[in-house]
């Protein structure tokens, strides 16, 4: 797993929580390249596999489709068309941080990182990983998305290195 802060960095990293997210999205891949430990090995998305990133929606209309969350069980409204799909995915990787949590990382094409970043303006909305046809994380967005994001949660190492080639 990659693991690499400066110390300036690592300072700010720890009297500034806001700029935890700014130094983990934009610090890390310029230190790693710097001489770091490695980055993980990106792959593709297996043929065949579905990915799609929706918004959720509050309500259901004729603008979304509901699908059951399997770790809370509640029926989400999801808006439709999806934000992005496997199409817009470049490279993925399945990595473990240091207390051993699996962490899902995507990078997409430039087309995909606006609509991203445009989705994810408003932090606070929530957001729907849809693989294969089942949710695989529904989080809520604490800051803007762009050309690569992690996602975390219950879903094993196992389960993600099923979707990569």
């Amino acid at each position: 797993s990659t693991h690499c802060i400066s110390s300036a960095a690592s300072d700010v990293y720890k009297r500034q929580p806001l700029m935890r997210y700014l130094i983990l999205l934009f610090a890390l891949p310029p230190l790693c390249f710097l001489g770091c430990a490695a980055e993980p090995n990106q792959t593709k998305l297996k043929p065949g596999t579905t990915f799609e990133l929706h918004a959720v929606a509050a309500q259901g209309d004729g603008n979304t489709k509901p699908l059951a969350d399997p770790e809370s069980g509640a029926i989400l409204n999801l808006v439709t068309p999806p934000i992005i799909t496997a199409a817009n995915v470049d490279t993925a990787s399945v990595t473990t941080d240091v207390n051993g949590n699996v962490i899902f990382n995507v990078n997409v094409d430039n087309p995909g990182a606006i609509k991203l970043q445009a989705a994810t303006a408003a932090p606070g909305n929530q957001l729907a990983v849809v693989v294969n046809g089942k949710i695989a994380s529904a989080p809520v967005i604490r800051a803007q998305i762009g050309s690569q994001f992690q996602i975390t949660g219950s879903a094993s190492q196992a389960d993600w290195e099923k979707i990569v080639q």
